[in-house]
């Protein structure tokens, strides 16, 4: 039995790439019946009038990844036989080239963010990095592990020999007699505690008295810093570890240096075991917080590498390995570009002279580390930008026009019901719209209107926006208003993965080219649009 893909027979491994349209055939013997399967799914067979093959013709679409192929035929005794291959799906060189560029701009993207808002009120872009941010997050690393880590080792092992202690009071019972410095307590004269009288001492005694005692504990704030550097380390440095042995994987040309660096973190992280399982840190507890440093980090040698190694530390964000979407596989191609679309908006809206973040959401803070939230139907950013107050959301739900009430008044009391509570604007039929982005604008003594963006990773022939895009942002158009029944959005702009001038209809329809390297129709469109 031989299975044949377009005329060739299938070897143990068959690649083609996605939306190439393949025909299987296979020829059976007299009498057996086939059946083809690619990863559990039957094929709808087809035969051509006078050819004896069995044929199926399968179009992958835009599923990559690897398919198994099982052809099966039976025979009238039902005796089967099975032909087993994989069938390989490769993205299109464009997409590949397309998905590493988008990857490694977004972590660029995702490291300006951080420190416009997590910054003062008014940010900056970043300059143009000559290597990705991966790579920088690499080297840093490198410079903290490799050459300043064994200085960190020996003052931690010199603090572990005289770690630094404070007296705390606490009170232990002791026999009477032993007592140095007692208080009388009222607990010292229960009956079971007091010794009768005797000839020498006429009144009760008590056999046991609480006395107050003060021990020296390692538990100090200056020790809560090394435990809790020695846990930030050793979690970054597996993290390190890992986006090490992924980025070798995508730099061939530097996979030796890559592979150098992913062995040095593994050694670390053993170290960094061992450190932490010294005796001193057993009763040392967590640092809630971190409020300077003391005499003691500033002064004490041990202690000062301590406190310039954790300044080291926090001056360097660390989000590249744990944002989910850098771990999209390319098959998520689309939802990639309309994250990054999202980020190169919230970045043009930054970019506006004077703007002031009043609220944002988008980057999450805790101590030295950052986490990207894209939270759907949430508004990401708040700002404040000449005498409007703009509000970019990300997938907002504008649901149905409120209930009405008889005569055709629009009942606003209902409102609540069905739009988000900080936002102005419904659904002015009865579908709920959800258009990727969305900038509200407010405006003293004005009604609210809103800007609308929609990412869609498709192209026509032409290299433009297919028809039926340019038709859901006509629906965007006409379908979002205010509870009063009127229109409110001002612009629906498509952003697609394209080249050329961007197309712009006097409707407020338009659409965008947007690819790393050229956003700057973005930038420009979005100020006439704020302007208008």
């Amino acid at each position: 039995m031989e299975l044949l893909v377009d005329n060739r027979p299938i070897n143990d491994t068959c690649r083609i790439t996605e939306w190439q349209t393949v025909e299987f055939a296979c020829t059976p013997a007299q009498g057996d019946e086939l059946l083809l399967l690619l990863n559990g799914e039957a094929l709808e067979p087809f035969m051509r009038p006078g050819d004896p093959a069995w044929r199926w013709r399968w179009n992958p679409q835009n599923a990559v990844g690897r398919f198994a192929v099982l052809l099966q035929a039976t025979r009238p005794d039902s005796v089967a036989e099975e032909l087993h291959a994989v069938i390989e799906v490769a993205p299109r060189k464009i997409d590949q080239e397309r998905y590493t560029l988008l990857l490694d701009n977004l972590q660029q993207n995702v490291y300006g963010l951080i420190y416009t808002l997590a910054g003062g009120m008014i940010g900056i872009r970043m300059q143009s990095l000559e290597s990705p941010p991966e790579s920088q997050l690499l080297q840093t690393y490198v410079h903290l592990l490799d050459e300043r880590f064994s200085q960190l080792d020996r003052a931690i092992a010199q603090i572990a020999r005289r770690p630094r202690t404070e007296l705390r009071p606490h009170t232990e019972r002791v026999e009477a007699g032993q007592a140095r410095d007692w208080r009388p307590d009222p607990s010292d004269w229960r009956s079971a505690n007091v010794q009768a009288p005797t000839a020498h001492a006429q009144t009760p005694i008590p056999t046991e008295v609480s006395q107050a005692r003060s021990t020296p504990s390692a538990d100090t704030y200056e020790n809560r810093l090394v435990k809790r550097l020695l846990d930030e380390l050793w979690r970054r440095t597996r993290l390190i570890a890992a986006l090490a042995q992924r980025e070798g994987g995508r730099a061939s040309e530097r996979s030796r240096s890559i592979s150098a660096i992913a062995v040095r973190c593994n050694e670390v992280t053993k170290r960094l075991h061992e450190l932490r399982a010294l005796p001193f840190l057993a009763e040392v507890g967590p640092l809630t917080s971190f409020h300077g440093p003391t005499p003691a980090l500033q002064r004490e040698p041990a202690y000062r590498v301590v406190y310039r190694f954790w300044q080291d530390v926090r001056r360097y964000p660390f989000i590249a390995v744990e944002t989910p979407l850098f771990d999209l596989p390319i098959q998520e191609l689309p939802r990639l570009y309309e994250c990054w679309c999202l980020l190169q908006v919230a970045q043009a809206l930054l970019d506006l002279p004077d703007v002031q973040v009043h609220e944002q959401k988008l980057v999450v803070a805790a101590e030295t580390d950052f986490t990207l939230a894209l939270v759907e139907d949430e508004t990401l950013l708040v700002l404040g930008w000449s005498d409007l107050t703009l509000r970019l959301r990300y997938q907002p739900r504008y649901r149905r026009n409120p209930l009405r009430r008889t005569g055709g008044e629009a009942d606003t009391t209902a409102h609540s019901l069905y739009s988000h509570p900080r936002s102005s604007f419904i659904s002015l039929d009865r579908h709920t719209r959800i258009p990727d982005l969305a900038v509200e604008i407010e405006r003293p003594d004005k009604p609210p209107t809103v800007v609308l963006f929609d990412a869609k990773y498709r192209l026509d022939a032409s290299g433009g926006v297919p028809e039926d895009a340019l038709a859901d942002a006509y629906t965007y158009l006409g379908s979002i208003g205010l509870p009063s029944g009127e229109r409110a959005a001002r612009a629906a702009m498509l952003l697609f993965p394209g080249q050329g001038a961007a197309e712009l209809y006097s409707s407020g329809v338009g659409a965008l080219p947007l690819l790393p390297g050229a956003v700057g129709a973005l930038q420009e469109r979005l100020e006439q649009l704020l302007t208008s």
